[in-house]
């Protein structure tokens, strides 16, 4: 099972199994998953998705030098287990449920981090666009990422 996301939605081999849009790696997006409304958003605990009906899932704050961090959703518990270096390179985690890794989400693309999730053992559709969006936020917030590159026309000290 691989999800990846492409052009507004977030596909389970090839299949859409939600709506994204623009926002999606913001850091409060709104989107469709299986045709419900979920809300993603960052809190002083973590991560929370939040369903209408009141489901959540919830990834739990951890400090940046921790390699793991741990989710309670639907399908119970799994642990994001980061297997690179935070400072350096594009992010890796596995997925691990009880010891175990059930998969794992890695980079796609040569120019951007865009993660994909493959997976062995199933999650909900939500937990699995949850993980996606973790995994990016995660990466998003490494200093390395942060750095920019030589001056450019708009930057101070450009041509």
């Amino acid at each position: 099972m691989r999800y990846t996301w492409d052009d507004g939605a977030v596909s389970l081999d090839g299949e859409p199994v939600a709506r994204t849009g623009e926002a999606f790696w913001s850091r409060t997006p709104a989107l469709e998953v299986d045709g419900e409304a979920w809300v993603f958003r960052i809190d002083p605990d973590g991560m929370r998705a939040e369903q209408s009906d009141g489901r959540t899932i919830v990834m739990e704050r951890g400090a940046p030098w921790r390699a793991r961090s741990r989710m309670a959703g639907p399908s119970g518990h799994v642990e994001l287990n980061r297997s690179t270096s935070w400072w350096l390179g594009k992010l890796h985690f596995d997925v691990e449920r009880d010891g175990a890794v059930i998969g794992e989400v890695a980079p796609v693309g040569p120019w951007r981090y865009r993660p994909a999730l493959e997976l062995r053992e199933p999650l909900t559709h939500a937990e699995a666009v949850f993980l996606l969006w973790v995994a990016y936020r995660i990466d998003g917030s490494r200093p390395v990422r942060t750095l920019s590159g030589a001056p450019s026309a708009s930057s101070p000290g450009g041509a």
